[in-house]
């Protein structure tokens, strides 16, 4: 089957014929998924792929594979999304503190101090 592929012959109609899955769905599409939902045989199969590309076979626990990618998306990370104001606050209060710490430093150099007796 991927000599065929890479022939040009279809990815949808090889995937039809070729099929042994009871769930098969149209064109072979298994729908989208995120990082870490995949099985990681199938996963590092696509991770490098671009859109429209094939991978090569590959094998799972009695089955084999062939994927194709149809696109890829960035989505923002939830926890990340949930996290981010106080990554921020926590970053902005480490940085003010290094400013004023060299602000603090430059006034003493600045500063005369003489003490009359």
């Amino acid at each position: 089957m991927v000599k065929k592929l890479h022939a040009g012959e279809s990815f949808e109609v090889l995937a039809e014929q070729h099929s042994e899955d009871p769930n098969f769905t149209p064109g072979g599409a298994l729908g989208t998924f995120k990082a870490g939902e995949f099985a990681k045989e199938m996963e590092a199969a696509v991770v490098n792929l671009n859109p429209g590309e094939t991978s090569e076979v590959v094998a799972l626990k009695g089955s084999f594979h062939i994927l194709k990618l149809v696109g890829k998306k960035i989505v923002s990370d939830s926890r990340f999304d949930k996290e981010k104001e106080k990554i921020r606050n926590q970053l902005f209060e480490l940085a003010f503190q290094k400013y004023f710490k060299l602000w603090l430093e430059a006034k003493r150099e600045e500063s005369f101090i003489r003490i009359n007796k």
